[in-house]
């Protein structure tokens, strides 16, 4: 395997997940590419609004959520990848 691909989310299973797959592709010497799904279609993230301004803040906030959220994940998956000393 030359390369492998992992999803990867904020949950303590998604921490499992990459572990699992940076083990992995340290011992077959893959280069491993974590993919993270942002909110875009979770149902939890639909509001109703009106208005330019609302609309506006609404999907400026939604960003930021989505944005912190990100931070974190890759700060975790960067770790995980340097103590498993894998290709990231």
């Amino acid at each position: 395997m030359k390369s492998i691909s992992v999803f990867v989310d904020a949950t303590p299973e998604g921490g499992v997940r990459a572990a699992y797959a940076a083990s992995l592709a340290h011992r077959r010497g893959s280069h491993l590419i974590g993919v993270h799904v942002v909110s875009a279609g979770c149902p939890e993230a639909r509001f109703y609004v009106r208005g330019v301004n609302a609309i506006k803040s609404m999907i400026d906030s939604q960003q930021a959520a989505d944005e912190a959220v990100t931070a974190i994940v890759r700060e975790r998956f960067e770790t995980i990848c340097v103590a498993a000393r894998c290709q990231g």
